[in-house]
């Protein structure tokens, strides 16, 4: 059974799990960062195609209690040489196609 409707993110990370090789879908909002820089601002970027990748963390995800009650979902983490990126648990193939 796939999901059809909408799945809370923290059942969402149960899919996943720190070490996971996963597949990062194509036109997904990913955001980069060089900890080891800190002058190098963050910045963000769009997939053009699926990108590989290997979860090394995870960013909790929140719902602002107040109006407008923006929901931020789960991210998944990963490292590329000194860049972390990270993008919405659900940009994540594995997840959409969990049963």
């Amino acid at each position: 059974m796939r999901f059809e409707e909408y799945v809370p993110d923290y059942v969402l990370r149960n899919y996943l799990r720190v070490g996971q090789k996963v597949t990062i879908l194509k036109n997904s909002r990913l955001s980069a960062q060089v900890p080891s820089n800190p002058e190098m601002k963050p910045w963000s970027m769009l997939t053009l195609n699926d990108v590989p990748a290997e979860i090394v963390n995870f960013l909790p995800g929140y719902t602002e209690v107040y109006a407008p009650h923006k929901v931020h979902n789960h991210q998944v983490v990963w490292k590329d040489d000194d860049v972390y990126y990270s993008t919405d648990i659900n940009n994540v193939k594995e997840v959409r196609d969990a049963d």
